[in-house]
């Protein structure tokens, strides 16, 4: 049976973007795309007024929801969507990336997403290849077409799964948190194997170099919140026992 596949996009104000992802696609795949501003990212405007929004939505299968919130809460609208359309898998795209021409071959893609899922019914998170550009600098050198990173973006059953901390390839599944994860109860999800047949490749060139100056400086950031919140959790006064039981369980004696 033909896997039922949708896009989740995040997006806010990049319409040239959008319009060389967008055609980069199948007219007919399904798109989840929230639009609105991440809250701890300095933007002008909460929600695009640059057409994106209307230009997405004269494709079919597609449904936009305006929605600003922090990183997860905001990525987690199409992943909770997707669930409650039924939807078995869902694949992360960001605006700046699009299906390289010559890896678009989405019949063999399907097909290889199928048998590796049965193979390895475990399995929640699955690889898709990414051309990068040279030393990771989006804006300003060429994709180099030898050159691609892997990258955890399929992710079946996707109504079943949350994104932790900030950064967003991370997932866990719902039943947990992210203490969880600080004190080793459970890992993120982690991918093992590459889907065949589609490869997207990234690029931040049609972005404005005040975009991008402001998004280095949320990474940055974004991550040092990250290890705060790590901090402050195994700092926190009501943590003391598990502390312990995290040393204990992670010391090794010789």
């Amino acid at each position: 049976m033909d896997p039922k596949i949708v896009i989740g996009l995040s997006f806010l104000e990049n319409l040239k973007e959008l319009k060389r992802m967008r055609e980069s696609l199948p007219k007919d795949i399904p798109i989840i795309a929230i639009n609105g501003a991440y809250d701890d990212f300095q933007t002008y405007h909460r929600y695009s007024l640059d057409g994106s929004k209307e230009y997405l939505l004269s494709f079919p299968n597609t449904e936009v929801i305006d929605y600003a919130a922090l990183q997860p809460a905001k990525r987690q609208k199409y992943l909770d969507r997707a669930g409650e359309l039924g939807y078995d898998y869902l694949i992360i795209m960001d605006s700046d990336e699009f299906v390289h021409p010559e890896y678009n071959d989405w019949n063999l893609f399907k097909e290889n997403l199928v048998r590796m899922a049965e193979e390895n019914p475990r399995d929640q998170l699955f690889f898709m290849e990414m051309w990068m550009p040279k030393d990771w600098d989006r804006a300003h050198n060429n994709i180099e077409l030898d050159r691609f990173q892997k990258w955890g973006r399929v992710i079946k059953n996707p109504g079943s799964v949350k994104y932790a901390f900030w950064c967003h390839y991370r997932l866990l599944r719902k039943e947990f948190t992210e203490q969880d994860v600080i004190t080793r109860k459970t890992d993120v999800l982690k991918a093992h194997h590459i889907i065949e047949g589609v490869r997207f490749a990234t690029d931040s060139r049609l972005r404005t170099p005040d975009f991008l100056k402001r998004r280095e400086k949320w990474a940055f950031n974004q991550m040092h919140a990250e290890w705060k919140k790590i901090n402050d959790f195994f700092l926190a006064p009501e943590n003391v026992e598990k502390v312990k039981e995290y040393v204990a369980t992670t010391t090794t004696t010789g």
